[in-house]
Order: structure tokens, then sequence, then C-alpha cells
């Protein structure tokens, strides 16, 4: 057998060209089939815009093929339109409207429905969901609250120890424990002076 170098490189120079040749078309075949990101493609909605504060009423005439005939329009305060959606936004509001609701009038075709709006309720952790509990308003809860943070003996640490416990279900006034049997006032801490040890009296 006779030894040529050059032959084995231009074998391998053939095959390389191949291969690439074929990875390009490859490449430009993925890219020609490919789809456009979702966003590239058009919106197909429009957007209503902001809603106003200030109520107003607007008179929208309304051209018809056999009359023409003028439909007053009451727009109502944004604090009413959305009052029971302090989180969302007026959304529900918004989306309602859209449909042709009239806030004051029921819900269905011939206004026959429900006028107000389901609450959502509150329940306390850590009851069970067949206990009956007093219902109260998010403003009772607010004031609940605030009076849990401000503990007479949590000054200087912004009550992080009654949220604590007022998330594991503990009730100001009431014992510790699952039975209230435990301690009801809590452990106060003594400032000792720097010059007396810890045994001193």
């Amino acid at each position: 057998m006779e030894f040529h170098p050059g032959l084995k490189q231009r074998r391998r120079l053939i095959f390389q060209r191949q291969t690439s040749w074929r990875i390009k078309s490859f490449r430009g075949k993925k890219k020609q089939s490919s789809r456009q990101p979702y966003a590239e493609n058009p919106v197909s909605f429009v957007s209503c815009g902001i809603m106003r504060a200030d109520s107003a009423a607007e008179l929208i005439a309304a051209d018809s093929i056999n009359t023409k005939t003028e439909v007053e329009v009451t727009e109502t305060t944004a604090s009413k339109l959305g009052a029971f959606e302090v989180h969302t936004k007026g959304f529900g509001s918004r989306m309602m409207a859209k449909m042709g609701f009239v806030e004051g009038s029921g819900l269905g075709k011939s206004g026959q429905g429900m006028v107000h709006p389901i609450e959502a309720i509150k329940r306390p952790k850590s009851l069970g969901l067949g206990i009956e509990f007093a219902e109260s308003s998010a403003a009772e809860v607010r004031v609940e609250r605030d009076q849990v943070i401000g503990a007479a003996f949590e000054k200087h640490t912004k009550g992080f120890g009654s949220k604590m416990m007022a998330k594991m279900g503990f009730v100001p006034g009431s014992g510790l424990g699952k039975d209230a049997q435990g301690a009801i006032a809590p452990l106060t801490a003594i400032r000792r002076p720097r010059s007396r040890g810890l045994g001193a009296t």
C-alpha cells in the first residue's frame, strides 16, 4: 500500500464541504418554517381609556334607519363604581359596564337578577368551615389589627411579637395554650444597672 498524504486531505476537505452544505441548507429551512413570536402578532382589542373621577352625563344621539332617538347615559363616580373592588382597580366594574350593566339595576336581560355584588367574607385562620362566627367589616378588622400592633409592652419592636402571636391564634386577654390555661400577662424585662451583677437583688 502506498501512502498518499494529499489524497486523504482531499477526501477530508470534500467531506467537510458536504457537511457544511447540509448544515447550511438545514438551518435555512428551519428559519423559513418557524413562526413569528406572539409579541410580534397584531393586537385585536381596543383600550377603553381611563375612568373619570367626576360624575357627568352624556347625551348620545343614535341614528336609526327610521327614527332618530336620544339616549342619556349617566356615569357614576369612580368611588361608587368600584367601592367593593379595593384591590382590583375596578376591573370587574369596567368589564360589567362594557357588557351593558348599569349600576342600581339587576343582572340579566330584563334586569331581574341580583342588584348588590357578593362580598367576600374573611374568616379567621384558626376556625374551620363549619363554625359560625360574627361577620365583621374590613374596617373593624383593620381597627383590631392596629390595636394588636400597638401593645404596651412592645415599644421598641414595632409589634412583632403581637403580630406573631395573633397569627398563631392568640386572643389578647386570654391565656396561652390550646385551652387558654397559660399565663395571661406577658413577661416584662427588668433592666438592671451596669454595676450590679445578675445575682444582685
